[in-house]
Protein backbone atom coordinates (compact mmCIF):
# COMPACT_ATOMS: atom_id res chain seq x y z
CA UNK A 1 0.00 0.00 0.00
CA UNK A 2 1.38 4.00 -1.15
CA UNK A 3 2.16 5.75 2.34
CA UNK A 4 1.94 9.47 1.73
CA UNK A 5 5.40 9.97 1.43
CA UNK A 6 6.51 7.04 -1.27
CA UNK A 7 8.38 8.62 -4.31
CA UNK A 8 6.71 6.90 -7.11
CA UNK A 9 9.28 5.90 -10.04
CA UNK A 10 9.05 4.85 -13.46
CA UNK A 11 10.28 2.06 -15.39
CA UNK A 12 13.26 4.20 -17.06
CA UNK A 13 14.28 5.10 -12.75
CA UNK A 14 13.57 1.33 -12.05
CA UNK A 15 16.07 -0.06 -14.76
CA UNK A 16 18.86 2.43 -13.73
CA UNK A 17 18.58 0.81 -10.52
CA UNK A 18 18.00 -2.06 -11.04
CA UNK A 19 20.36 -2.04 -13.70
CA UNK A 20 18.14 -3.41 -16.40
CA UNK A 21 16.15 -2.10 -19.42
CA UNK A 22 13.04 -0.28 -19.21
CA UNK A 23 11.51 -3.44 -21.28
CA UNK A 24 12.78 -5.58 -18.80
CA UNK A 25 11.11 -4.17 -15.87
CA UNK A 26 8.19 -3.23 -17.88
CA UNK A 27 7.83 -7.25 -18.78
CA UNK A 28 8.13 -8.16 -15.38
CA UNK A 29 5.39 -5.65 -14.30
CA UNK A 30 3.39 -7.60 -16.56
CA UNK A 31 3.94 -10.65 -15.36
CA UNK A 32 3.56 -9.14 -11.80
CA UNK A 33 6.70 -9.35 -10.25
CA UNK A 34 7.37 -5.81 -9.53
CA UNK A 35 4.45 -3.72 -8.73
CA UNK A 36 2.69 -1.35 -11.13
CA UNK A 37 -0.48 1.13 -10.88
CA UNK A 38 -3.09 1.94 -13.67
CA UNK A 39 -1.32 -0.34 -16.33
CA UNK A 40 2.12 1.38 -15.68
CA UNK A 41 4.87 0.60 -13.64
CA UNK A 42 5.46 2.72 -10.79
CA UNK A 43 7.72 1.30 -8.06
CA UNK A 44 8.35 2.53 -5.27
CA UNK A 45 11.60 3.94 -3.30
CA UNK A 46 10.24 1.65 -0.06
CA UNK A 47 9.59 -1.41 -1.99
Amino acid sequence: MLEKDDVLLNSKEVAEILDCSPDTVNELARKSVLPAFKRQLRGTTAA
